[in-house]
């Protein structure tokens, strides 16, 4: 017989309490506690509605009318799985039985003799893992479907284990014997005797030999090999599981060089990145656009002529370069807003020394996250002395996650 070593089934309680605890039976970290429990009450009479005689439950059930007799239904309590126990337990004293005919005595209660268990048994009624075709195979998945079946075996094996004949009692004395009676008819021929006993367990054959993921049977790496990066994928039309390329989301990408503002040389006030029609003279910066995916991150989430930029929920790196004439001294900053409060570094360029020294150039970049609803200004906007700006563009770059 199978061995079933160290691991604790079964917990019992001689009176009754509020909550039973089960912190000591040996359950599964992968499955529901709910879905491992049953709870035991050892109820040795019950009353037959036809007479009301009190009969034995031991000597006059089957195996699975006792079973139906004595474990409650799970709407008789309630399992704290936070606690380890289980609360609010309804003795059904006084109710009828799951077998039709039988009630329960009016004194029913939780003593020595009618002890409350907490029992493990796993529901084998519904899988825990169910595959779809498209669902990729994890360990977790595949280590509580190993589990719920692992675990229902050792129940059924413990429940084997413990189902002892019992004792038989002397045989009686012989009574006197009878006259002799008429020759019968001959009788019909009798029935096939019932199969003999089963022999013992054989000894445990040798362990199997490790080896690839393809000796599963649903599992299938030959027909088509695995390259770098693939993942195992459920093949719904073979009915198994297969190499593949992972699925990838488009990245949205937006480029957009501007040159010149329409106004140069400004001494007051910004020149917006994202309002061209008004800084820039290019309506809805349809013509300077260089984008993949540009629908989803830029074209329809852009309002013309207010500068702000509300893109969908997600991870952006921004990046704006322009460069800055040295005349008059005079000093720029690039600036990102987050519904109108700026956010990261200055970004700035200064001029200090007289016109002819050639262009300054200034970069900065912005890593934003937004949940949808926040919109963004990019903007060049005029520190000090009157500015010329030129070659101006930014990009939109969508961080996937």
């Amino acid at each position: 017989m199978a061995k079933i070593n160290n691991l604790t089934l079964e917990v019992r309680f001689t009176s009754a309490a509020a909550s039973y605890s089960y912190a000591t039976l040996t359950l599964s970290d992968n499955l529901p506690d709910a879905s491992q429990l049953q709870v035991f009450l050892a109820v040795q009479t019950v009353i037959r509605d036809s007479d009301q005689a009190e009969i034995s439950v031991e000597s006059s059930f089957s195996v699975r009318d006792q079973a139906l007799l004595r474990v409650l239904p799970e709407t008789s309590y309630t399992v704290d799985s936070q606690s380890q126990q289980v609360d609010a337990v309804t003795i059904p004293s006084g109710q009828p039985t799951p077998v039709p005919g039988y009630s329960y005595t009016n004194d029913l209660t939780v003593d020595a003799a009618t002890y409350l268990a907490v029992q493990r048994s796993t529901d084998v009624s519904n899988s825990v893992i169910e595959y779809q075709p498209g669902s990729r195979l994890t360990s977790t998945q595949l280590e509580a479907q190993k589990e719920q079946e692992m675990n229902a075996l050792q129940e059924i094996v413990d429940q084997v284990a413990t189902l002892d004949a019992g004792t038989a009692g002397p045989t009686g004395p012989m009574g006197p014997a009878g006259a002799d009676g008429a020759d019968g008819a001959p009788g019909a021929a009798g029935a096939d005797g019932a199969p003999g006993a089963t022999g013992d367990t054989g000894p445990q054959g040798p362990v199997g030999p490790t080896g690839s993921i393809d000796i599963l049977t649903d599992v299938d790496t030959t027909t088509a090999s695995p390259t770098p990066g693939q993942v195992l994928t459920w093949d719904g039309g073979n009915s198994e599981w297969a190499p593949a390329d992972p699925s990838t989301s488009p990245q949205g990408y937006v480029y957009v060089s501007l040159g010149s503002p329409t106004v140069n040389g400004f001494s007051s006030g910004r020149r917006d990145m994202f309002s061209p029609v008004t800084d820039f003279g290019d309506a809805l910066i349809t013509t300077s656009v260089q984008a993949e995916d540009a629908a989803a991150i830029w074209s329809s989430n852009v309002v013309d002529a207010t500068g702000r930029w509300t893109p969908p929920a997600g991870a952006y790196k921004g990046e704006l370069s322009y460069a800055q004439t040295d005349t008059n001294l005079g000093e720029t900053r690039a600036r990102l807003a987050k519904n109108g409060s700026n956010i990261s570094g200055t970004g700035r360029t200064e001029v200090k020394s007289v016109a002819g020294e050639g262009d300054q150039w200034c970069q900065q970049g912005w890593i934003v996250e937004t949940s949808g609803s926040a919109f963004f200004e990019l903007f060049i906007e005029r520190n000090s002395g009157t500015v010329d700006i030129n070659s101006c563009s930014f990009t939109i770059t969508e961080i996937l996650t």
